[in-house]
């Protein structure tokens, strides 16, 4: 980013974080960032799961492309898109709770397998907190 940004040229970046794939191994830190104290359930108490702590750990690492963007300069003149390429892996992805309300799970036709979130920042063009209903299909 940096050396685009010398060059005053538009690029490119996809990040494709292998975070919350097996074997689930989050760093112990990111940058002095603890990932074992990050991860939190709802009610306040430690993560104890793998799995969510890389999720934290996702997290916590598109936190910092973000503040880079804004180092940068360009944090308003970049589209963000945060996604993933499929619903929940198996085996236990129905039973951890990780397709939520969704039958499925990674490999089938049902919505646990193939409904993603799809998060776009876009300034001036997309609203924040905005939702469409519109379909978005991605090939992997």
């Amino acid at each position: 980013m940096e050396e685009a940004v010398k060059k005053d040229k538009p690029f490119y970046l996809y990040f494709a974080h292998t975070a919350p794939h097996a074997p689930h191994l989050p760093c112990n830190d990111i940058n002095g960032v603890p990932m074992s104290k990050g991860a939190m359930h709802f009610d306040g108490t430690e993560a104890k799961r793998e799995r969510q702590k890389l999720v934290y750990e996702n997290d916590v690492i598109i936190g910092q492309i973000m503040e880079q963007l804004k180092r940068l300069g360009i944090e308003e003149n970049t589209i963000l898109i945060f996604t993933s390429d499929n619903g929940a892996g198996k085996p236990g992805a129905v039973s951890d709770g990780a397709t939520a309300i969704f039958n499925g799970h990674k490999g089938t036709a049902y919505e646990g397998g193939n409904r993603v979130p799809f998060i776009v920042k876009w300034t001036g063009i997309v609203e924040p907190g905005s939702i469409t209903s519109t379909m978005v299909s991605q090939v992997d």
